[in-house]
């Protein structure tokens, strides 16, 4: 299931959200939860069907990796 925010436009020029880290902002406009949830989708480089709004993330083994170890 792809997230979509359908008003992705009308960012431009707002005030961050949280640290303004973009999970922060996906989770606030695409009303996403805790990022131990979040599944993998499809694979999206190359695919110009991908509609503007979608969330994008990179997953290892699947998984969104997220704290220290995201860093690594």
């Amino acid at each position: 299931m792809a997230y979509i925010y359908g008003l992705v436009d009308s960012l431009q020029g707002k005030d961050q959200v949280g640290d303004g880290e973009c999970v922060a902002l996906v989770k606030q406009y695409a009303h996403l939860g805790f990022t131990g949830t979040w599944k993998q989708g499809r694979k999206v480089f190359g695919d110009k069907s991908i509609p503007r709004g979608t969330a994008i993330a990179t997953f290892v083994n699947g998984k969104y990796p997220s704290g220290s170890a995201a860093h690594k």
